[in-house]
């Protein structure tokens, strides 16, 4: 298994009662020499696979955990992490590094968790809460194992280069505006359209044309209460969205849409519904995804050429990641299609959503999984949402998820750290340092400018913020981030940079 020097011990966990390796019930576990994580249970049905690995931890350990799907301003170095560590973590001993996770698309939900004289994995090999059996060898997960010292930021984006066989990067610098934190569903054609000819203005003489994402408000059942589709038509302040498709490409930008695929109106069986009261679809029902396909399509054939997802994960699991029990759920969860795990669930919604799109169309996961969605989606939503209102959460969800996600930008996809909200609301000096560290880095740059904002002043940090996206193409450093939340040092193409998020 690589290079691990430890020892393992294996077993199943049925109900309350813990499986030996082999037993009557024929209950099977094996870990092959490539780290791959087999169980075949015919006849007892299995929650979840442990491993136990010997390995003591120093004291002055620092330990780093990625989240389930997303950031919520809390991803950290600590020591004594006791919380459930998702898909791998990171241990730096002082110069000394090593790190325990499980590669992108594993068939399980993988957590870890940290003791003073061991790690335990937890494969949850459930569908929804229930149970699953395997009569062949099922491949719950891939283990990945790596040490080494010297630079840690380096370290941390090799081995999210081994956890990844299969990146799903963008071809191109991507940059431009998103309506949502300027209008935050109060939206109309019209905005959409004065949006546009302002982005392109400050995209001016760019190799690029930026993009212009038509955020929530525009489906046809949108109201104060209600943000989900059906997805085949507009409202009124929309009317018709292959024409505005047609007049954001006609002012020289990229359109795009949002869309929250696993709840709609639409008229299906009941049983393609998890939820009938809140409109929530069945991932694993085949008409489901057949529906979700058609969307995609159709927003093709509008004319976007982005789509940002939403809602992917609270839809299912029906909480927040920042929510997210130990065991995933706190509700009996039941799936139409019983027979396959949670994960390959999941992982099959959006490999449907990647099939449905053509190569030249970008998809955004917001709220995805992205330990799951790696090598289906060109850009993660890597921490909850920035802010136009209030930039106390700007700097705790954005900064944060900049910093501690970083590691996955260009090794997983890349790594969206969220919208600038430029508002009236959020004084300019603050919203200037998070769009100049963002337009450094490298990663997806997307602004919401207000109408009273669009001003000259406004334009021409835009567009430097812009001209840096394109530049710098070298993903950027937190230097202090073992010390901080919210990293106020930076190293990016451009150099050295101190940045004060206080007010």
């Amino acid at each position: 298994m690589n290079n691990v020097k430890t020892a393992v011990s294996v077993s199943a966990i049925s109900g309350e009662r813990e499986i030996s390796v082999k037993n009557s019930d024929k209950t099977e576990i094996t870990v092959d020499i490539s780290g791959k994580i087999f169980i075949r249970n015919p006849d007892v049905g299995v929650a979840f696979i442990k491993l136990v690995f010997d390995r003591p931890f120093s004291e002055n350990a620092l330990i780093y955990g990625d989240a389930f799907e997303r950031g919520y301003g809390d991803l950290r170095w600590e020591k004594d992490r006791r919380d459930a560590l998702r898909w791998y973590f990171i241990a730096a001993d002082g110069a000394d590094y090593f790190a325990y996770g499980v590669k992108t698309q594993p068939d399980s939900l993988c957590s870890w968790h940290v003791f003073e004289d061991r790690v335990e994995l937890i494969c949850d090999i459930r569908s929804g809460t229930d149970e699953t059996f395997h009569s062949d060898m099922f491949c719950a997960a891939q283990l990945v194992f790596s040490d080494g010292s010297g630079s840690l930021h380096e370290f941390c984006r090799d081995f999210c280069m081994k956890l990844c066989d299969n990146p799903l990067v963008c071809n191109r610098p991507v940059f431009g505006a998103n309506d949502w934190y300027c209008n935050y569903g109060d939206s109309s054609a019209e905005k959409i359209l004065r949006t546009a000819k302002f982005t392109v203005r400050c995209a001016d003489g760019l190799p690029y044309k930026p993009f212009v994402v038509v955020d929530d408000g525009w489906q046809k059942n949108h109201s104060d209460t209600f943000n989900g589709g059906e997805w085949d038509g507009a409202n009124e302040k929309f009317r018709d969205m292959r024409a505005l498709a047609d007049d954001i490409a006609e002012a020289g930008a990229i359109p795009g849409l949002w869309f929250r695929p696993l709840q709609s109106k639409i008229n299906l069986p009941d049983e393609c519904f998890s939820d009938k009261a809140e409109f929530l679809l069945d991932p694993s029902h085949p008409q489901v995804l057949a529906t979700v396909k058609n969307d995609m399509e159709r927003f093709y054939a509008w004319g976007y050429r982005l789509v940002k997802y939403d809602f992917v994960t609270a839809d299912i699991f029906r909480h927040w990641g920042f929510e997210m029990p130990d065991g995933y759920f706190d509700r009996e969860i039941h799936f139409y299609d019983g027979t396959k795990t949670t994960a390959q669930i999941i992982k099959n919604l959006y490999k449907t959503i990647r099939d449905a799109a053509p190569p030249d169309m970008f998809l955004l996961g917001c709220n995805a999984i992205g330990h799951l969605a790696a090598g289906y989606i060109n850009m993660q939503r890597t921490g909850d949402d920035t802010s136009g209102e209030q930039w106390a959460r700007t700097k705790k969800m954005g900064v944060n998820t900049l910093a501690f996600r970083m590691m996955q930008h260009g090794t997983f996809f890349d790594a969206d750290a969220d919208c600038v909200g430029l508002t009236d609301k959020i004084p300019l000096r603050l919203n200037a340092r998070w769009l100049d560290v963002l337009a450094k880095s490298s990663t997806p740059l997307f602004i919401s400018a207000a109408e009273n904002m669009e001003t000259d002043e406004m334009a021409r940090l835009i567009t430097d913020a812009f001209a840096n996206a394109v530049k710098y193409r070298a993903p950027s450093v937190p230097l202090d981030w073992l010390d901080s939340l919210t990293p106020v040092e930076w190293e990016s193409g451009a150099g050295h940079d101190l940045y004060c998020w206080e007010q």
